[in-house]
């Protein structure tokens, strides 16, 4: 996945990043508040994980991220999928493709728990309380809210 957007130009490429701060291993301060930063850093993330379309987004994990590096950068987000919304806008991204792989900060986060069950609703046509009885804990569990009922 190529970076679509408009670079800044004082904004360095995540690989020049590395090669600049090689020595020292220090990032410049709020480098990872720069939306251009944190495109940079996923964008590099892609090429060398061989993602080549947006749709393999949610075949990634939030800590195969950390793990090469990207901590700093989902730390300004509640969730990976909430960093590519962000990060990514050009793109409609699909939640329930990323709703297994969310992590506990998400979950936690009433809002997030709200929007799942309101977005359930919506899929299987429950508008009173009692609609509810439709489903089973499969249907949560299938749509990616097993977290939530533990």
């Amino acid at each position: 996945t190529d970076s679509c957007g408009p670079q800044n130009t004082t904004t360095l490429s995540y690989s020049e990043m590395l090669r600049s701060t090689a020595s020292t291993g220090r990032k410049p301060r709020n480098f990872w508040k720069s939306l251009a930063n944190q495109r940079s850093f996923l964008d590099h993330f892609a090429k060398t994980h061989h993602i080549t379309g947006f749709e393999e987004w949610s075949t990634v994990s939030y800590q195969q991220v950390v793990q090469a590096g990207g901590k700093p950068v989902l730390k300004q987000y509640s969730s990976l999928f909430s960093a590519l919304l962000a990060i990514y806008p050009e793109h409609e991204w699909n939640r329930s493709d990323f709703r297994a792989r969310d992590g506990q900060k998400y979950w936690k986060e009433i809002k997030n728990q709200r929007r799942f069950f309101d977005d359930l609703a919506h899929a299987h046509n429950i508008y009173e309380f009692r609609d509810w009885s439709k489903l089973s804990y499969k249907h949560v569990e299938k749509a990616g809210g097993k977290v939530l009922l533990q």
